[in-house]
């Protein structure tokens, strides 16, 4: 079973080169991300789920330029509206009082090529899920964060039953930590490329 699990992670290590390698000279698959905190999340917080997202997408060869348009720190470009290809995500607490479902929501648009805009993080049910596996707050953030990130890009709201796309994580898979179980597949990787090229698109 080891010896299957270091073969699985030297596969994905080498499609992810193989990706990277295949657009390196590719300038349009650059990715705008802006944040915005009606939560509270702390500097060190958000700075760790940045970076963790960050790594995630640029393995399939996506470059992610983050955004702190928190009220207090707003950069310029936050006044501007969306460019094609900018994306937001707003940290949330939760409606309801459930600790342990979805983590966040993308509002995929079906009838836009793109994809979709806008997805929000209830930074509640992150907090309290790390909490129960004994994990670091930011980088669980920056994976929920790059999950509905993923569902805008690939235009859909489905779910893989491998990989960073699944539907559920619970408290033992957090706890394991295995490199598999928060990465994007080489297909998904193509075609959140492609959707980005859409976005340019009249």
């Amino acid at each position: 079973m080891r010896a299957w699990r270091i073969v699985g992670v030297m596969m994905v290590l080498l499609r992810m080169l193989s990706a990277d390698q295949a657009d390196a000279s590719d300038g349009r698959r650059e990715l705008v991300v802006r944040t915005y905190d009606d939560f509270g999340v702390s500097p060190g917080e958000r700075e760790t789920a940045t970076t963790t997202a960050r790594e995630i997408f640029r393995n399939v060869a996506i470059d992610v330029i983050w955004r702190n348009c928190a009220i207090a720190v707003a950069e310029p470009a936050c006044d501007a509206s969306l460019g094609t290809r900018e994306l937001s995500v707003q940290f949330v607490r939760s409606p309801d009082a459930e600790t342990w479902a979805v983590l966040g929501n993308s509002l995929v648009d079906a009838t836009n090529q793109g994809g979709g805009s806008l997805c929000r993080i209830f930074v509640d049910r992150v907090h309290n899920l790390a909490a129960s596996a004994g994990v670091d707050r930011g980088t669980l953030l920056g994976r929920a964060m790059a999950h509905e990130v993923g569902h805008l890009l690939l235009g859909t709201n489905e779910h893989s039953r491998y990989g960073l796309m699944r539907p559920r994580w619970d408290a033992a898979e957090l706890t394991r930590d295995d490199f598999l179980d928060w990465t994007l597949s080489r297909a998904q990787g193509e075609r959140m490329r492609r959707g980005l090229a859409a976005r340019d698109r009249p």
